[in-house]
């Protein structure tokens, strides 16, 4: 699996926590939703996301958006023009840049945000401390 690293002989198991995130994004697809996985660094949770994209049909685009450290909404804005490859270059304008992003996200598509912890709060809807 990319991203993984495992010893000789070492191989990845569907542990329920594995299960979980991949019904939880199966549901957001069915929904055509979002899911947040979080938890502590170290535990898994990209392994997890990418074993659950294992299971998305054929048909589906998978993309991973990196977060910048402390991303602006024009940088947000540029990391998922950049993440999906759209064509041309990146538009002056945020509405020109927003539309050409929201006709890329009209596809069966699997936005991946990873490292979403350095959103800005209200980026997540979140109220109070991170």
């Amino acid at each position: 699996m990319a991203g993984v690293a495992l010893s000789a002989g070492a191989q990845l198991v569907r542990t329920s926590s594995v299960r979980a995130v991949a019904e939880a994004v199966g549901q957001a697809m069915a929904a055509e939703g979002a899911v947040c996985v979080f938890g502590d660094p170290g535990r898994g949770k990209t392994a997890a996301v990418r074993m659950a994209l294992h299971e998305v049909p054929p048909g589906w685009k998978v993309t991973w958006v990196p977060v910048p450290v402390r991303p602006s909404v024009s940088g947000m804005r540029r990391a998922v023009f950049d993440a999906l490859a759209l064509p041309g270059r990146f538009p002056h304008t945020s509405a020109r840049a927003d539309a050409a992003v929201a006709g890329a996200l009209g596809e069966a598509r699997v936005l991946v945000v990873d490292e979403a912890q350095r959103l800005p709060v209200p980026w997540c809807g979140l109220e109070g401390d991170v």
